[in-house]
């Protein structure tokens, strides 16, 4: 990821070296090179498609990319259900149960329409931006605040960097990226708060134009944008309840809420991809006060999800998958599916 500095920029030359530097330190052990800055010319070598007027030099460093998300959730549902869980999809709850200060169960709704009830001591609302939703009656004041972060997906452009690029929004500030994916590019993101059905979010037009202004000025080539416009995403960030100040300064850290009003409740606010698996683990240590046959470590740290294939093991599936498919559907399904493919 490059980090291009231009003149005027909130944060400066020496920040971002500190950032990057902690970022190193933290990160140590991983298989990842260590950042560098680098001096404009140098800058402009690795991106000749970036806007050099005000540009002051900037930095490299790298980092992982999920690039099927969805994927990654459906990777570890695979796993779960192979280690004893039951998963039901397509099944939305539609009353988390309580009798005498303490939950008793979920009602919820089979994909057919029929309406199933399952007992237990302890509950776990992972909805998300739904978690008020989920609550009901249940629920009190609310406990997530959500905020909508909507993406540009746009064609290749002259110019476009081989990389992701990671800098800061003219008009206001705050950190905008664009970042190559499958061929395209991801441009974003907005940070608005939104109070709506979350299923409902879509890109409005000061978004669209704030995304598309900045990629342009960063990027000339790029101009006219909307002409390379494939389709829109948005979501919302299941952030913590605030219902004033700044959206960035609302903190993106996790948060395990256990109910008083029905005890053995627990919802989860906040976290996102990145964590899950932490996220996971430390829903585990409050539940143990519950039930201590609970393992005290987590065996996920160290076992790989289902579709892990070793180098040398992708190249032969690849190979093998070649003669069949082709070379670029190949590709393409080990991307997605990795040692299931």
């Amino acid at each position: 990821m490059y980090l291009p500095l231009y003149a005027g920029a909130k944060r400066k030359r020496w920040q971002i070296r500190a950032g990057l530097t902690l970022y190193d330190w933290l990160s140590a052990g991983s298989a990842l090179p260590r950042h560098r800055m680098l001096r404009r010319g140098e800058l402009l070598e690795h991106l000749p498609g970036l806007a050099a007027t005000g540009l002051l030099g900037g930095a490299r460093y790298f980092d992982a990319q999920a690039r099927f998300p969805e994927r990654l959730v459906l990777e570890n549902i695979v796993d779960a259900v192979a280690h004893g869980a039951q998963a039901h999809t397509y099944s939305p709850v539609t009353e988390i149960c309580a009798a005498e200060g303490r939950v008793t169960g979920v009602r919820w709704c089979r994909h057919d329409g029929r309406s199933e009830y399952t007992a237990a001591k302890t509950v776990v609302n992972a909805a998300g931006p739904w978690v008020d939703r989920v609550l009901g009656p249940l629920g009190g004041e609310p406990l997530v605040g959500g905020t909508k972060g909507s993406h540009l997906v746009v064609g290749p452009f002259p110019g476009a960097p081989p990389a992701a690029v990671y800098t800061e929004a003219a008009s206001d500030g705050r950190p905008f990226f664009i970042v190559p994916w499958n061929g395209l590019y991801l441009i974003g993101t907005t940070d608005e708060r939104y109070d709506e059905d979350p299923a409902e979010a879509r890109i409005d037009r000061a978004e669209f134009d704030y995304l598309i202004g900045e990629a342009e000025r960063v990027f000339p080539g790029a101009a006219p944008l909307r002409s390379r416009l494939l389709y829109t995403q948005s979501g919302i960030r299941p952030l913590p309840h605030e219902p004033e100040g700044a959206t960035g300064a609302i903190t993106r850290r996790h948060v395990i809420h256990a109910h008083r009003r029905a005890l053995g409740l627990y919802s989860v606010i906040g976290g996102k991809l990145t964590t899950h698996r932490a996220l996971a683990e430390d829903v585990l240590r409050r539940l143990r006060k519950h039930h201590a046959r609970l393992p005290r470590r987590s065996p996920t740290r160290d076992r790989a999800l289902p579709g892990h294939v070793s180098p040398a093991a992708c190249d032969e599936l690849i190979a093998s998958a070649t003669a069949v498919v082709g070379a670029t559907q190949a590709r393409r399904l080990w991307r997605i599916y990795g040692g299931r493919s």
